[in-house]
């Protein structure tokens, strides 16, 4: 299931993560929107997270669970693990 989902600002992307989960869809020439999983560029350690909120940026996107904050920068993940127990909730306000 997909727990989070966020659109590019130009909507050409669809962010998307969920249990074990992180990739986005992509409109194709056709109108459809095709999945790509990013999943497989997390290193294995990291591969058990369950995505909270996702947020598009210039690069990529950057995704924030329970346990770290990752951000694939357009070639790999960057990974953040938090030092103690969970203490962030990700809130959006415009």
């Amino acid at each position: 299931y997909y727990s989070a989902l966020a659109f590019t600002p130009d909507g050409a992307k669809l962010w998307s993560g969920g249990m074990d989960e992180i990739g986005y869809f992509e409109r194709s020439a056709a109108g459809d929107y095709v999945y790509h999983s990013l999943t497989h560029h997390l290193p294995p350690e990291h591969r058990s997270v369950i995505v909270w909120a996702c947020r598009p940026n210039a690069q990529g996107a950057d995704i924030v669970s329970a346990q770290k904050v990752l951000r694939w920068d357009g070639t790999r993940f960057h990974v953040w693990e938090f030092p103690t127990a969970l203490r962030l909730f990700p809130v959006e306000f415009e």
